[in-house]
């Protein structure tokens, strides 16, 4: 029970910030859960709560935006949150998809909606909408004016607030070459009033993959110490469909200098003073190293994604081929999930001339130490079948992609048999080669097709050394990888080693396929000679795969997770186009530098 008295006494003391895993879809439920966190920061002293975009509705309901029906149940959302406010004779702020009702093509604004105890309130729209990578917000919101990002008077503070892109447009908080995306920037229009805030807060819904945070904070501390002025960044948290949002809100003084960071992957609060600003910095930051953070991220993915799309009891199945790709992916499901909930299926195709008798080993010796379930199923029978009533050549890519779609349809049969999920076993090297078969095995949900394979690498050596897997050893993680689709075949005869094709990979994707800027990144590091013909001929052949061969394939991948900046969220690239005079640009470039 709340004693009037002690609720008025709160009202000028401080503010909680709660950062909420949303529903997409369930406004109403939303509000629910954050009036119980409303409730809960009332009886630690707050005045004010607010939390994260969009948090009402969910970051991103996408063509949900365009449901009336959806529209209307966020309007009796923001009722329930309105009596809240009266209630607990509390402020309560938070974003929303805010129908908009004005002669335009877009229907909803990105707002922030602040609720006051005594019924005023004040909205302001988000004016930076980034439609670019992973975002596609210009699609759904209409941009609102720079002129209504104004300063707020919230409980001892007066506040600037900023909704998540506003706050990215800076050029003292981001570097020359990103500066400038939008022509108007809201940090330096609120801070040169003639009466800035004392508070700047960022209401965020950010993405995340590894190595972001580190680019939040540097960004936001160059901000806050340039001007004089606290930040906090309230971020949301949970997994949605292809982003993750790993929390993480955090608390700058006006030096830049970090007051708290609250934890990653969880829900949490934490209560902001004029007192607990004005303090010399006594948080002590857990740094993550960069696979423990990839490893936090898709726990909360898989988690996330099980329980918002209703998955709760379903299996998993896992193509086990004894490589490192479907060992990461067992072993991080067994690691996440548990690991009765896992079957890893070994599939052998000719044994001891296609499928090596040391993958039957590894994978078998894998699947025991994890302690899932395993199934053995020969496919010989199926595909000489097929292969013979069809008139296919041994070893012919027919013969290779029969093999890999024979699997399929076993993995897929033994998952509708039980209600369950393939998870797909291709990481983001392959999938930006096209090295992998469709029907095959590019089905599934693609759990690490924004790992590259080299982080792939990396990764299992740390699950290996420092997470506590002792089911993994060095021979299944060095182990030459291969698909096995033929007799001797190796990854690194068909596309290369992984050191040396990564990171040529990622410049073209980076460079938008621009093969002058990727080979002026890279020459001053190859020497004249048989060094230089061998990157050229591996470039001309790693464009061509990426740019002109392969686009189709990675329509398979629209949702892959993002863990990494690897991701095929931020790539968008033409199936049908023209064959790119790729050896012309290369001869031109190489002549042009002397190589």
């Amino acid at each position: 029970m709340f004693h009037v008295k002690h609720m008025i006494q709160c009202l000028a003391m401080s503010i909680a910030l709660v950062q909420i895993n949303s529903v997409v879809g369930d406004p109403q439920q939303n509000a629910s859960r954050m009036i119980e966190w409303v409730k809960r920061g009332v009886s630690e002293g707050a005045g004010v709560v607010l939390f994260g975009e969009l948090a009402l509705t969910g970051y991103c309901a996408k063509d949900l935006h365009y449901n009336r029906q959806w529209l209307e149940d966020g309007g009796a959302a923001v009722e329930l949150l309105r009596k809240a406010a009266k209630q607990y004779a509390v402020t309560i702020g938070f974003g929303v998809a805010r129908p908009n009702d004005n002669d335009s093509s877009k229907p909803v604004w990105n707002a922030f909606v602040c609720l006051a105890p005594d019924g005023s309130e004040w909205v302001q729209n988000k004016v930076l909408l980034p439609t670019y990578g992973e975002f596609d917000e210009g699609r759904w919101f209409q941009s609102g004016a720079l002129e209504g990002v104004t300063v707020h008077p919230l409980d001892a503070f007066s506040a600037g607030f900023l909704l998540c892109e506003d706050g990215w447009n800076n050029s003292v908080g981001v570097s020359t070459q990103h500066y400038k995306l939008y022509a108007e920037d809201p940090v330096d229009h609120l801070m040169g009033q003639s009466a800035p805030p004392n508070l700047l807060i960022n209401i965020s819904a950010s993405p995340d993959y590894i190595g972001k945070q580190t680019l939040r904070l540097k960004m936001n501390e160059r901000i806050a110490s340039h001007y004089n002025v606290p930040l906090i960044m309230l971020n949301v948290v949970g997994a949605q469909d292809e982003l993750v949002f790993g929390g993480r809100s955090f608390v700058l003084n006006d030096r830049g200098e970090l007051i708290h960071e609250m934890p990653m992957g969880q829900e949490d609060m934490y209560i902001v003073s004029q007192k607990r600003l004005r303090k010399n910095p006594s948080f002590h930051k857990t740094e993550r190293a960069e696979m423990e953070e990839l490893d936090e991220l898709i726990r909360l993915y898989l988690h996330d994604y099980i329980n918002k799309s209703h998955q709760t009891r379903a299996p998993f199945y896992v193509g086990l081929s004894g490589g490192k790709d479907s060992t990461l992916v067992a072993t991080v499901l067994a690691r996440h999930l548990g690991k009765d909930r896992v079957t890893g299926v070994l599939m052998p195709y000719r044994l001891g001339q296609y499928t090596s008798p040391l993958s039957v080993t590894l994978a078998e010796k894998l699947g025991r130490s994890l302690g899932i379930n395993l199934q053995t199923i020969s496919i010989d029978t199926h595909v000489d079948g097929l292969k013979d009533l069809l008139g296919m050549e041994d070893e012919s890519l027919a013969h290779q992609n029969l093999q890999a779609r024979i699997r399929a349809n076993i993995l897929w049969g033994l998952a509708n048999l039980s209600g369950g999920l393939v998870m797909n076993t291709t990481n983001f090297s392959e999938a930006a080669t096209g090295y992998g078969t469709i029907g095959g095995d590019l089905l599934g949900l693609p759990l690490i097709a924004s790992i590259p394979a080299t982080t792939v690498k990396q990764y299992l050596h740390w699950l290996k050394d420092f997470g506590g897997e002792t089911a993994l050893s060095t021979e299944m993680i060095e182990r030459q990888p291969s698909a096995e689709l033929a007799p001797n075949q190796t990854d690194e005869q068909v596309l290369g080693a992984y050191t040396i094709i990564d990171p040529i990979l990622e410049s073209l994707r980076m460079n938008h396929g621009d093969i002058r800027a990727v080979v002026k990144q890279f020459c001053p590091n190859i020497n004249v000679g048989k060094e230089a013909d061998s990157f050229f001929k591996r470039i001309t052949f790693l464009a061509k795969k990426l740019l002109i061969q392969s686009e189709f394939k990675r329509w398979y991948y629209f949702k892959t997770p993002q863990f990494t900046p690897f991701s095929w969220l931020r790539w968008s690239w033409p199936i049908a186009n023209a064959d790119f005079a790729i050896e012309r640009y290369i001869e031109e470039v190489r002549l042009e530098v002397g190589l």
